[in-house]
């Protein structure tokens, strides 16, 4: 397999005249060495070989030694690195790719680094670097609201649960699936045994490790309150404690295995509670479906489940799209009263992606895994809902209102204008 090209690699191109550090971070696994030797001329490896740390006892600028750009891997695992990176940089010694499946713990020896380093994040691949999308609508396509009608494109239901059991990752591509469940397990394993440990060094209970992953796995997009994931855990193992889930949840966000989705605070026209927690994600929803050890068989049983899993997908996807256009991303929720057949309701309202700008524009999306008339309506009415509730005295309108499903054609609602695009014909710029 040669090399598979990704998002990322414009923002690494033509730095070799440059005196710049540029650290990317990311789930191990995600391609960030791989993506950074397409543009390096020589590499140091930072590990917990005998032989590499004496190399570095004997001669610490060993790091620095060699024809830029130069990339230092897993360099966070001897942070006293950074501060001579950046001294480099000052005295214009070339530029340095540093990678790290970790970020460390700060502390006051660390220089912030600010004018010398340009950060970028990796994820597992999208649907388009991963040559699952056509690409014929892009983001921009979307938010400038000129979605064309595209031809029809049908995956099976195999094939759909197959991808999101498979994931993003760039060593699995020409696998056959059995050994991607196993090197998948294998992955779990490593994650609860040894990765944790990168962040601060403290030994962790692996079985423990595996429990906080097998509860988040269950509870993936929601709200849940960190009382009911230990409850959880407990009926498992009851040493599970607040103190203890913080730190092992904390170091599974450090090793960007989980990623937080935070609420969108926004102007509404009546009273009602806007959520305020954010909902979690995996990096990878096969990190979820491995965790629970699911075959495609148990998969099929669980299309409720499976559309979770779906969600987590499409925002691991946009999240990597929006990055070429600078948007942040938020859900947004809202408790409610109304009256129904004369009754007074409470209702639970929920956008599952809002992406902002900085000049205050904004685009929503739902996301459906089925391309269903009925799963379409669902999605184009609680849409609409989202904008009658909005204060537009105080809040922009909507660049667009979108709807993304798994596969079908894209095409522009008449009756409201609500765009539908399949994932798999979706892309960044």
């Amino acid at each position: 397999m040669g090399y598979k090209k990704r998002l990322i690699d414009e923002k690494l191109a033509n730095r070799e005249n440059l005196s710049i550090g540029i650290v990317i971070t990311g789930v191990r696994g995600c391609g960030k060495t791989e993506t950074s030797k397409q543009f390096i001329k020589s590499e140091f490896i930072v590990d917990d070989k005998e032989e590499t740390k004496l190399a570095l006892e004997i001669n610490p600028n060993v790091v620095l030694e060699g024809e830029k750009p130069r990339l230092i891997d897993e360099w966070q695992l001897e942070k006293w690195i950074w501060n001579k990176v950046r001294h480099a940089v000052d005295n214009k010694e070339g530029c340095f790719i540093l990678t790290g499946s970790a970020t460390p713990v700060e502390d006051d020896t660390m220089h912030t680094g600010a004018n010398r380093f340009i950060f970028l994040h990796m994820r597992p691949m999208s649907w388009y670097e991963r040559e699952w999308s056509t690409g014929e609508i892009t983001l921009e396509n979307i938010l400038k609201d000129k979605v064309t009608t595209t031809k029809k494109v049908t995956l099976s239901l195999e094939e759909k649960l197959k991808r999101l059991k498979t994931g993003g990752w760039p060593a699995f591509i020409d696998l056959n699936d059995n050994d991607i469940e196993d090197l998948l397990a294998g992955n779990i394993k490593t994650i609860c045994k040894k990765d944790l440990r990168k962040v601060d060094g403290k030994s962790r209970n692996e079985e423990l490790a595996r429990a906080l992953l097998m509860s988040l796995s269950r509870n993936i997009g929601t709200n849940v309150a960190d009382t009911t994931i230990i409850e959880d855990i407990k009926l498992f193992d009851n040493s599970m404690s607040k103190p203890t889930f913080d730190s092992y949840y904390n170091a599974l966000k450090n090793i960007h295995v989980i990623e937080e989705l935070p609420a969108w605070s926004t102007h509404i026209r009546s009273a009602s509670t806007l959520r305020k927690g954010a909902k979690r994600y995996f990096v990878d929803p096969s990190l979820a479906v491995a965790s629970l050890e699911l075959s495609i068989d148990k998969m099929k049983n669980d299309l409720k489940y499976v559309g979770f899993l779906f969600e987590n997908e499409v925002i691991k996807n946009l999240r990597i799209y929006a990055e070429s256009v600078k948007a942040r991303l938020y859900y947004f929720g809202n408790l409610y009263s109304t009256h129904e057949n004369g009754k007074s309701i409470r209702k639970d309202e929920d956008i599952d992606l809002i992406m902002e700008f900085s000049d205050g524009n904004w685009a929503a999306f739902e996301i459906k895994f089925a391309f269903h008339e009925d799963s379409i309506k669902k999605a184009a009415e609680q849409l609409n809902s989202l904008i009658d509730r909005i204060d537009f005295n105080k809040v922009k309108k909507p660049l667009s209102l979108n709807i993304i499903t798994c596969d079908g054609f894209a095409y522009k609602r008449k009756e409201d204008g609500i765009n539908v695009i399949p994932l798999c014909s979706l892309k960044g710029k």
